[in-house]
């Protein structure tokens, strides 16, 4: 549905808006979370604004793919005659402008178009798009004194690991967990089990707002009774399957670093390296973190090297694996702050492209 004032914005999205509606007209701002939003969009008076010169903006704040969406709107394009260089698609694929000319250019290969639409339905000129890492920018509209320095000294566990919807990674890693018999040094939730723990982390009657812009403080006493978290993202091991390497960065990434902990991130190719070049301190003294840079599939290669990392850690004693940890309080700290901090290269970013496509 399009978006003209802010008391329209979800609060999530708010800073994003903000920052938006400095460049660009509010009436011409549209939220399009899937195909069935732009349905509602009226594309004739999109075509009537850009013809005055103006510029339209689509925004997508989840992690679906771009491809459906970006089809749809190259098709209103080409019928209601519109300036493509007058549209412009942001979500949150930091990898988006380089995935989107690949599938733009018919470069992308699937062998069951039915499911994913890998290929444009024609020949398009291109639109601007954008990728923005949307976790990051709200969630440093927590207040900084929300966070506490969590310290444990004699946690009960020694991990943690939180898993709502299932995937193959996911499911393989705690396969794996259980193999090694180290599952039950982690505290573990398994949603689709319906495992919770203690059903503290179970999304039910929680809105997207409070999940970014409050931590829940229920979860926190797991932070404060385990030494690091383990994460598995959601967007895993497309590339060798569609030529498409997104690099998605959910809350999944940043809640361990609000919270205090050290991380073992199972995400796209790159996250840690993604999160170095923001500025954030990972943790090698800890782990081994080559897996960063193995490819995503298979899966077993990188399940593999994780869970070593993890049993590593379990066969410490308990006076070594403390010291160790206790070594990083430092990194732990400035990580906070870091995503606490008034500015944000992933904001500074967003507004450099932004007024680069509305400059020419």
């Amino acid at each position: 549905m399009s978006k003209g004032t802010y008391d329209e914005y979800s609060p999530v999205l708010f800073r994003i808006y903000n920052i938006i509606e400095k460049y660009i007209i509010p009436s011409n701002i549209y939220t399009v979370r899937g195909t069935e939003a732009l349905n509602n969009i009226d594309f004739d008076k999109i075509s009537k604004v850009t013809i005055n010169g103006d510029f339209c903006l689509f925004v997508n704040s989840t992690e679906s793919a771009f491809r459906s969406i970006c089809d749809y709107i190259h098709k209103k394009i080409v019928k209601y005659n519109i300036d493509p260089q007058k549209i412009i698609y942001c979500n949150a694929d930091l990898n988006i402008e380089e995935n989107y000319k690949k599938w733009l250019n018919f470069e992308m290969v699937s062998d069951n178009d039915t499911f994913f639409t890998t290929k444009p339905s024609g020949i398009y000129d291109p639109i601007n798009v954008i990728g923005i890492d949307f976790s990051y920018i709200t969630m440093n509209n927590r207040l900084l004194n929300e966070f506490n320095i969590i310290k444990p000294h004699n946690p009960s566990k020694i991990f943690l690991c939180m898993n709502n919807k299932r995937n193959k990674p996911r499911g393989k890693f705690l396969n794996a967990l259980h193999e090694k018999k180290i599952y039950d040094f982690g505290h573990i939730s398994v949603g689709w089990e319906n495992k919770y723990l203690e059903g503290r982390d179970k999304m039910v009657n929680k809105t997207e707002d409070q999940v970014f812009l409050k931590r829940n403080s229920n979860i926190d006493k797991f932070y404060n009774d385990s030494w690091f978290s383990v994460v598995f993202e959601t967007k895993l091991g497309y590339e060798s399957l569609y030529n498409w390497r997104p690099m998605h960065i959910s809350e999944k990434t940043y809640n361990p670093i609000s919270a205090g902990h050290p991380f073992i991130i199972n995400g796209n190719k790159g996250t840690l390296e993604y999160l170095r070049g923001l500025g954030f301190e990972t943790y090698p003294e800890l782990f081994d973190e080559s897996y960063d840079i193995m490819e995503e599939r298979p899966y077993k290669n990188r399940i593999e090297h994780i869970v070593l990392e993890i049993e590593k850690i379990c066969k410490m004693s308990n006076s070594n694996r403390k010291e160790l940890f206790m070594s990083v309080r430092n990194k732990i700290e400035y990580n906070q702050h870091l995503l606490y901090s008034e500015y944000i290269i992933p904001e500074k970013n967003f507004i450099s492209k932004l007024e680069g496509i509305l400059n020419g």
